[in-house]
C-alpha cells in the first residue's frame, strides 16, 4: 500500500523536520569571506583575517593575514585546504574595478607558517573574482578579466614557489556581476560559474589531472537553465566521495544539480528547491549548498530578498534532502537575516562529522555569524547516492531530450557558445509535484535514523 500513502503525503502539508538549527551569533569579523573544512576537523576561513574554527564554533586560530576588499558590493576572497592541512588563499588589495586590483597568493604550511607570498599577474579591469583549489600537487588559481562591458573571461593560473604562471582563459561562461566557485578533490577540479543575462545560464566545468587543464574545462562546461530569467550565482560543494553538488539561481528560484566524481551529470533534471525568493537588482535566486561526506544529506540555504536592489535584508530559508537530492523538504525560515550584496555576500556551508556549519554575514551584529544543524547518523548510507539513474545508451551523461543546445542570446563581440553543451531543465508542474510525492519516503527515512 506504499503508493496510496505517497499520494496522501503529497496532499498534506510538508512534515516538520526533526532537526533544529542552533544560532551561535557573530564569531569572527569581516564581510566578504570564503570557508572550507580541513582534514583536522576545523573550519578554515579567509576574510579580513585568517581564522580556524572548531566544530563547536570556537575560534582556535586568528592571524593578521587577510583580504583588503571587504565592502558589501565586493566579491569574496578564496581558500583551498590540502590533505596535509596546508592552506592556500587568494586575496585582493587596493585599486578599483576599472584599473584592477592587486591579486595576492599566500600559502600556510601544515605547521602554521606562511611560506609563500606573491602577486598573481598584473592588475586588470574587473579582476575581482578569484578562486583557489588543489589539483594533484598543483595549486590552481583563478582571476577574472573583462573589458568595457560585463562579459569577460575566467583566467587560470598555476602557483609556483615564487610566482604564478598563466595557463589560459575560459570564455563564454562568466559575467562580471556573478561569482565563481573553484573546488577540487585532489584529482579532479570543478568550476561553477554563471552568465546572468536576461535568459542566462549557470555552468559547471571539470578537469582531471594531466595536461590540457584549460581545454578540458572549456570543453566540459555544461549549461544549466532551470526556471526562467537570469540564471547564475552558483554555489558548489564536493562531498567525501568526490561528487559535486551545485545550487544556482533563476528568476526568484533556486535549483539543485549533482555531478558524479568523474565529472558527469548524475541527475536527469535539475531540482527546484526554493521559490518565491523575491526581487532584487537581478532577481536571480541566491543560495549556498553543502553535503555530508556520503552525499546523502544535502542542505541548501536560499535568500529571500526584501525587495531592495542589493537584497540587503534577506531571510535565510533552508531545505534538506536526505536521499542525495532525489527529494527535498519544504523550505523553512531559519530565523536569521543576511545581506545578499547583489549576489556577492552569500553564506558558506560545510560538513564536519555529522554537522552542517553555516557562516553568514549577520545583519544585526555586522559580524560573520555561525549557525549549525546536527544530523543523525546513518551507517547504511556509506556508499553515497545512486548515480546510475541516467537513461542507458547516453555516453555523454545527458538525456537525449535535454541535448537542445544553448540558446543564450549572443553578446557583443562574442561568437556562439564555443562548443558548450546544454544540460537545461525547466521546472514544470511535474517537477514541482515530484518532491511532494517523495516527501513521505524522506520522512520515513529520517524517522528511521533518529
Amino acid at each position: 500500500m506504499l503508493f496510496p500513502l505517497i499520494v496522501t503525503a503529497a496532499l498534506l502539508p510538508a512534515p516538520a523536520l526533526a532537526q533544529d538549527w542552533t544560532l551561535h551569533g557573530g564569531v569572527v569579523s569581516g564581510e566578504q569571506f570564503d570557508m572550507l573544512p580541513g582534514p583536522s576537523g576545523r573550519l578554515h576561513i579567509i576574510t579580513s583575517r585568517y581564522y580556524e574554527l572548531g566544530r563547536d564554533g570556537s575560534v582556535l586560530v586568528t592571524e593578521d593575514v587577510g583580504d583588503g576588499q571587504q565592502g558589501g558590493l565586493d566579491f569574496p576572497p578564496a581558500i583551498a585546504v590540502s590533505a596535509d592541512g596546508a592552506v592556500h588563499i587568494v586575496t585582493r588589495e587596493g585599486g578599483d574595478y576599472e584599473s584592477g586590483h592587486t591579486i595576492r597568493y599566500r600559502r600556510r604550511t601544515p605547521g602554521g607558517s606562511w611560506d609563500r607570498d606573491f602577486t598573481v599577474g598584473a592588475p586588470a579591469r574587473r579582476n575581482y573574482v578569484v578562486g583557489a583549489a588543489l589539483l594533484g600537487d598543483a595549486a590552481i588559481l583563478t582571476t577574472t578579466e573583462a573589458g568595457d562591458d560585463v562579459w569577460g573571461d575566467v583566467v587560470l593560473w598555476q602557483a609556483g614557489e615564487s610566482s604564478a604562471t598563466q595557463l589560459g582563459r575560459l570564455s563564454g561562461i562568466w559575467r562580471a556581476d556573478c561569482g565563481t566557485r573553484l573546488r577540487s578533490t585532489g584529482d579532479r577540479l570543478f568550476l561553477a560559474s554563471g552568465v546572468p543575462d536576461p535568459d542566462g545560464r549557470a555552468y559547471l566545468s571539470s578537469s582531471g589531472t594531466g595536461s590540457g587543464l584549460v581545454s578540458q574545462l572549456q570543453a566540459s562546461a555544461r549549461s544549466h537553465s532551470g526556471g526562467e530569467g537570469r540564471r547564475g550565482f552558483p554555489d558548489l560543494y564536493l562531498d567525501g566521495g568526490g561528487r559535486a553538488h551545485m545550487s544556482y539561481g533563476a528568476l526568484e528560484q533556486a535549483f539543485y544539480t549533482r555531478y558524479d566524481s568523474g565529472g558527469d551529470p548524475a541527475l536527469s533534471s535539475d531540482a527546484l528547491v526554493a521559490s518565491g525568493l523575491g526581487e532584487w537588482h537581478l532577481s536571480a535566486g541566491l543560495s549556498a549548498i553543502a553535503a555530508s561526506d556520503d552525499g546523502q544529506d544535502v542542505l541548501v540555504v536560499a535568500l529571500r530578498s526584501d525587495g531592495s536592489q542589493a537584497a540587503e535584508d534577506s531571510d535565510l530559508l533552508w531545505t534538506l534532502s536526505t536521499d542525495g537530492g532525489a527529494s527535498w523538504s519544504a523550505a523553512e525560515d531559519l530565523g536569521a537575516d543576511t545581506s545578499g550584496g547583489e549576489g556577492r555576500m552569500t553564506p558558506r556551508i560545510a560538513w564536519l562529522d555529522g554537522r552542517f556549519l553555516m557562516l553568514y554575514a549577520e545583519n544585526s551584529s555586522g559580524d560573520l555569524a555561525l549557525a549549525t544543524l546536527d544530523m543523525p547518523s546513518d551507517p547504511d548510507d556509506s556508499d553515497g547516492p545512486d548515480d546510475s539513474g541516467l537513461p542507458t545508451g547516453d555516453t555523454d551523461g545527458i538525456p537525449d531530450h535535454q541535448e537542445t543546445g544553448d540558446n543564450r542570446p549572443e553578446r557583443p563581440d562574442r561568437g556562439g557558445d564555443g562548443g558548450l553543451c546544454s544540460c537545461a531543465s525547466g521546472a514544470t508542474g511535474s517537477a514541482l509535484l515530484w518532491p511532494g510525492l517523495m516527501g513521505l519516503l524522506g520522512l520515513w527515512r529520517r524517522r528511521g535514523r533518529q
